[in-house]
């Protein structure tokens, strides 16, 4: 099987601008409904590809449709509901619980990308890992960015493209990277 994602994913890199020192490694996840995929550029090539075991907006909205008998779209307003910081003081047992689903779903994605990240920079040693740059539907649920930017130790942007009045934002990275291919 031919996976073109990573490749997708390079090259919405690129369109954002991302370093072309070659001495940087630049990163991305695409977190989307499937697995989420990782991978790392250096030079302008793909130097490695990961596939998460954990983190899926699948994974992510299961609970909640099992438990709560929801669809996974309505699972997923319930997510950001729960993960709202003005919300958790006044949070009902339920959302406790939700949130804290989440966040060692988060923690154990989190996990997976670190040990990624260390293997990526013992192997290029003396190269300086740059941001990792969110991309995928998952960004679009909030406050999951915010929760999986806070169990990371390296920076973390969200992708996005603006041009005059006009933003693209990371949920369309790979396909904006497609079309970027035609023009």
């Amino acid at each position: 099987v031919l996976e073109g994602v990573p490749w997708c994913m390079m090259n919405a890199m690129q369109i954002a601008a991302s370093s072309t020192d070659p001495a940087t490694i630049d990163v991305a996840l695409d977190w989307s409904y499937g697995s989420p995929t990782l991978v790392a550029v250096k030079g302008g090539q793909i130097n490695y590809v990961r596939s998460m075991v954990h983190g899926s907006v699948q994974e992510l909205v299961a609970t909640a449709s099992v438990d709560y008998q929801m669809e996974p779209l309505e699972a997923v307003h319930w997510i950001a509901r729960c993960l709202d910081q003005l919300a958790v003081d006044g949070a009902e047992a339920a959302q406790i619980e939700t949130r804290d689903i989440i966040s060692r779903i988060c923690s154990k994605l989190a996990g997976e990308i670190q040990t990624a990240l260390e293997y990526v920079t013992w192997r290029h040693q003396g190269c300086k890992l740059g941001s990792l740059w969110l991309m995928g539907g998952a960004t679009r649920i909030a406050g999951l960015s915010d929760l999986l930017k806070s169990k990371l130790s390296c920076p973390v942007a969200l992708w996005q493209v603006t041009a005059g009045e006009a933003c693209l934002t990371s949920e369309y990275a790979l396909a904006a990277a497609l079309a970027w291919g035609e023009v």
